[in-house]
């Protein structure tokens, strides 16, 4: 948890949006600080790009706070998904897929 602690004293929250949860627990309240990016805590390269906290309300009290990531109103993809997009792209505009994947991961061999 420190690095959560260090998240809520060096962040300022600059966007807020509501959504709700679409997987395990449909319909229960989601929130979603600086379009996702808030709290977040860097994963693997096939990460979900945006993070949301869900609430699970029993009895009309928050019982448990979990962080979510497959949202009802808001499209979040992997990274990889995006990429993969990017390289589409780049293949149709005349790059061969070696220059494309180049390009968006600056990567070489």
């Amino acid at each position: 948890m420190n690095w959560y602690k260090h998240k809520l004293e060096n962040t300022t929250i600059t966007d807020i949006d509501y959504d709700q949860c679409l997987h395990c627990s449909i319909g229960n309240p989601v929130v979603l600080f600086n379009h996702g990016k808030f709290p977040r805590e860097e994963k693997d390269y096939s990460a979900r790009s945006k993070t949301g906290l869900m609430f699970n309300i029993k009895d009309n009290k928050i019982a448990e706070i979990k962080f979510y990531f497959v949202f009802l109103k808001t499209e979040n993809k992997c990274c990889f998904e995006v990429d993969g997009e990017k390289i589409k792209a780049y293949i149709e505009q005349g790059l061969s897929i070696d220059e494309a994947i180049q390009k968006v991961t600056g990567l070489t061999e």
